[in-house]
């Protein structure tokens, strides 16, 4: 019987599909051929089967099995077979015809490697198909048949012609599944502006419907109230109102400046604007409003506001000026006039001291003159003194308001009356209309209070020169009623008088 060695080589050359098949096993594989190779073999002798149909039988069995399941392969394994004695009582396969084309394992989700033909040398190399990266390979058992059934994973072998088989796996890399990028949404090039709701073009002006002030009159630092009434048909609405302020120039506006604003909303307004002037004088106000676009419309002016001061400014005397001498006994004083002022208090005295001090005070008990005028100049109704001093001052006085408010007090001034001299020639009638009488005694004083004492001549006159003024006069003779009396005397001249 020929040896199992030249029967397995024998069979080996003479199938070469059977290589090719067996480019796709593992070691459990080469076991399994080698040792259904020895069997067979062992099953010619004893029964004298042509060892060619044998071995074609074995091949055809294995390409008519099933495809083993793959097995996780490991990244490179080696596999030795030592050829094991047939048994005692081995069971023929049987014999098959060899199909002409060896019908494709079902693909599995992992796809096993596809085999080339064998080379002369006996060495193949699979063409790498994406294939899990494998993990573990379990080692195989030499003595034990492993069942043709039984998935095992595909792996590469290399036969060579001695009994020790060597399988070389080669890991295959996994498929790499590529997972196409998120779809990007294309930025614009330019952010739009937000859409904004135009504002309807207006080219109507506002409307001031009323425009009023509480006074006429007030003091420094007192408030104005004005009232107002505005509206907008323009469809902008109102923005705000301003109140503006001007002084009286000859009964005509100066410059407008702004006193106070609101700012305003809506197509409509009806409240109040305010101002507290802080200096004296008269003024014109108006109110303006103007719309979101820029619209005007300006009020009819208010004028002549009078603000006063809380206490109105001293006047200036004019004359007589201030030392003067040789002054008419009926002097005409004069000052100027005072801004809201409605009247003047004259008064003078003989002593500087007897005038008042207090800006409040309403009377001069020690003043020669006391009066009130509304004119800026006056004139005593009876004659001063001559040759004497006074001392006067002029104090403004307004009292249209509801409390009377005085001013202040001109500088004191002062002035001398003249020391003039009159020459009197006086006649003395016996009775109303009769002739005149010689020897009647003239006695008094002048205005000065200088005595004399005069008779009368035989045209019943005397001549008596003294200072201008009132003259005291008595009359007296023997026979006749004595007589006594007062003139004045301010300038030469001629009296008669009876007796």
């Amino acid at each position: 019987m020929p040896s199992s060695r030249k029967l397995i080589k024998t069979f080996w050359v003479k199938h070469p599909s059977i290589r090719t098949r067996a480019t796709t096993f593992n070691f459990k594989n080469v076991a399994l051929i080698a040792l259904t190779g020895l069997l067979l073999a062992t099953m010619a002798c004893d029964e004298d089967l042509p060892l060619t149909q044998t071995a074609e039988a074995v091949a055809q069995s294995q390409i008519d099995a099933p495809p083993a399941l793959e097995a996780t392969p490991t990244p490179t394994v080696s596999a030795t077979h030592t050829p094991t004695p047939p048994p005692t009582n081995p069971t023929p396969s049987p014999v098959v015809s060899t199909p002409t084309t060896a019908p494709q394992p079902t693909q599995l989700p992992n796809p096993t490697a596809t085999i080339p033909p064998v080379s002369p040398t006996n060495t193949a190399t699979p063409s790498p198909t994406a294939q899990p990266t494998p993990t573990s390979l379990p080692q195989p058992t030499p003595t034990t048949p492993v069942p043709i059934a039984t998935p095992a994973p595909t792996a590469t072998v290399i036969p060579t012609p001695t009994p020790t088989a060597t399988a070389t796996l080669t890991p295959i890399p996994p498929t790499e599944t590529l997972v196409p990028p998120p779809t990007a949404t294309p930025l614009p090039t330019s952010t739009p502006a937000p859409t904004s709701t135009p504002i309807p073009v207006d080219s109507q002006p506002p409307t001031i419907n009323s425009f009023s002030i509480d006074k006429l009159v007030v003091d420094v630092d007192q408030q104005l109230t004005f009232s107002y009434s505005t509206s907008d048909l323009g469809g902008s609405g109102l923005l705000a109102i301003t109140l503006q302020v001007a002084p009286h120039e000859s009964g005509s506006p100066g410059t407008w400046t702004q006193a106070s604003q609101a700012i305003l909303s809506g197509s409509q307004s009806t409240s109040f604007l305010f101002d507290s002037p802080d200096s004296a004088g008269r003024f014109w106000y108006r109110a303006e409003v103007v719309d979101q676009q820029g619209n005007r419309t300006r009020s009819t002016t208010i004028g002549a506001v009078a603000v006063e001061p809380l206490v109105l400014p001293a006047t200036t005397i004019t004359a007589p000026t201030n030392g003067s001498t040789d002054v008419s006994t009926l002097p005409n004083l004069t000052w100027n006039a005072v801004t809201d002022a409605h009247q003047y208090w004259v008064m003078f005295a003989a002593i500087e001291s007897d005038l008042p001090t207090d800006i409040n005070a309403e009377d001069c008990p020690d003043c020669l003159v006391s009066v009130l005028t509304t004119n800026t100049s006056y004139t005593p109704s009876i004659a001063l003194a001559p040759g004497t001093t006074y001392y006067w001052r002029i104090q403004a006085i307004n009292d249209s308001g509801d409390t009377t408010k005085q001013g202040s007090y001109s500088v004191t001034s002062s002035f001398t009356t003249l020391r003039a001299t009159a020459t009197l020639t006086l006649y003395v009638h016996d009775g109303a209309g009769g002739t005149v009488i010689q020897g009647v005694l003239v006695t008094g004083t002048d205005a000065s209070g200088t005595a004399f004492s005069e008779t009368t001549d035989v045209n019943g006159k005397v001549t008596i020169t003294g200072d201008a003024g009132t003259w005291n006069f008595t009359a007296t003779k023997s026979g006749h009623t004595d007589r006594s009396w007062s003139q004045l005397i301010d300038v030469t001249g001629d009296i008669h008088t009876f007796m």
